[in-house]
C-alpha cells in the first residue's frame, strides 16, 4: 500500500524529474522517471514525465507510443499538442488542440503557446 507520506515523495520527485528536464538535464531526468516506472509501471505522471523527455530531445515517435498508452486527458493532450507543434504539424496539433482549448487549463493554455511559437518560426 502507498502512503501519503510516499505519495509525497513520489510527487516531489516526479516535479523535480520535470524541472531537470526543462533546466536540459533529460538524462537524470528521464533516469528518474524510468526507475519510478519499475517502481509503480502504472504511474501516470512518470509517464508523461517520460514522454515530455522524449519529447525536448526530438524523440516524437517514441513520445508519441507512450502518449498512446495514456487516457485522452489535458495532461496528454497537450503533450501530444506539443509534440505536433515542435515537429510543424499544425493541422493534427489545432485538431487536438480543439478538443481542450474552451477548459482554460494551464495544460491548454501551455499547448496554445506551443502552437503560437511554431506559427511564428
Amino acid at each position: 500500500m502507498v502512503t501519503t507520506q510516499t505519495k509525497d515523495d513520489i510527487s516531489m520527485l516526479v516535479q523535480l524529474g520535470m524541472a531537470a528536464c526543462m533546466n536540459g538535464d533529460v538524462y537524470n531526468a528521464r533516469k528518474l522517471f524510468e526507475n519510478l516506472l519499475e517502481y509503480q509501471p502504472d504511474m501516470r505522471a512518470a509517464s508523461l514525465g517520460l514522454a515530455f523527455s522524449k519529447i525536448v530531445t526530438d524523440e516524437f515517435q517514441e513520445a508519441e507510443t507512450i502518449l498512446d498508452e495514456l487516457s485522452e486527458d489535458d495532461d496528454t493532450l497537450s503533450l501530444k499538442v506539443i509534440s505536433l507543434s515542435l515537429q510543424r504539424n499544425s493541422d493534427e496539433a489545432g485538431s487536438l488542440y480543439n478538443k481542450i482549448k474552451d477548459k482554460q487549463s494551464p495544460e491548454a493554455l501551455t499547448a496554445k503557446q506551443f502552437m503560437d511559437y511554431s506559427a511564428e518560426r
